[in-house]
């Protein structure tokens, strides 16, 4: 894998930012659903848009966001055949993350308080830790997660490392995570970690640019 953006590189970025930059990540690799299936391309694309309301606070409550949030990055795991490989595979778990990455931030928000997020929470609490620190590193991991999976492509466990296009393709895809991640962190204020922060648009009209 060639060097995607490290997690100390995110934590200065606020939450929903974050969110953004997973959500984009899932977006440029998700399959036409021609391709793909209909009931794939359904729970790949109700993760990716969770995650793409949420990071632009378009309008819903923190508690509903998460929710949304949750559901649709189960659904996306669940539409994925045990057996699937390729960009299938790695758009469906960019989608996945990013959705995951929302409810996290979410999660870690004062509005959330007493929202069960199940075994996440019990972890939480067997660590010691306070539920909105760890969802704020939850939110870390899942947007740096996104981006991995994206950048995957048509590379799996079973493609060979020396195929030429797949890793071309893969390439390319990390570039453009790098510039997305550059440019947020040139348009977004730094903020203090775990901040939620303003809403920001994932799309080409957004502080990234062209998809």
């Amino acid at each position: 894998m060639a060097d995607l953006p490290a997690r100390n590189e995110m934590i200065g970025l606020p939450l929903r930012a974050l969110v953004a930059y997973a959500a984009r990540c899932a977006r440029r690799v998700r399959p036409e659903p021609e391709r793909a299936g209909a009931e794939y391309s359904a729970a790949v694309e109700a993760a990716i848009l969770a995650a793409e309301r949420f990071a632009m606070n378009a309008g819903r409550t923190v508690v509903e966001e998460a929710e949304a949030a949750a559901d649709a990055a189960a659904a996306a795991a669940e539409a994925l055949p045990p057996d699937e490989e390729g960009d299938r595979y790695s758009a469906a778990y960019a989608a996945s993350y990013a959705a995951r990455a929302a409810a996290a931030a979410a999660f870690s928000a004062d509005a959330t308080e007493g929202l069960d997020f199940g075994a996440f929470t019990e972890a939480v609490k067997e660590m010691g830790g306070t539920a909105t620190a760890e969802a704020a590193i939850e939110n870390v991991v899942a947007a740096s997660e996104a981006a991995k999976a994206a950048a995957m492509g048509k590379v799996s466990h079973t493609t060979a490392l020396d195929d030429p296009p797949a890793l071309a393709a893969e390439a390319a895809n990390v570039a453009r995570a790098r510039a997305d991640l550059r440019r947020l962190s040139q348009a977004v204020p730094r903020a203090a970690f775990g901040e939620l922060g303003e809403g920001v648009d994932p799309s080409g009209s957004g502080p990234m640019g062209a998809l």
